[in-house]
């Protein structure tokens, strides 16, 4: 993951652990999941009430640097 990833990405809060929305796909659309998967190098695919898949990359560690 890049730097600019955390800014450029909405974040999600999924069982305790957080991660970046990297794509979302309407169901209508029929998506090849794993195709999805591997083509966007996401760690895991949810699908939302609002009948969307949302391929997510999980934050491993945040590095900050105290002032």
């Amino acid at each position: 993951m890049s730097w600019y990833s955390w800014f450029r990405y909405k974040k999600l809060k999924h069982n305790g652990k957080l991660y970046l929305i990297i794509r979302k796909i309407h169901s209508d659309s029929r998506p090849i999941i794993p195709n999805w998967k591997e083509h966007l190098n996401c760690d895991l695919v949810l699908r939302g009430s609002d009948n969307y898949f949302y391929f997510l990359e999980e934050v491993m560690d945040v590095e900050y640097v105290e002032i």
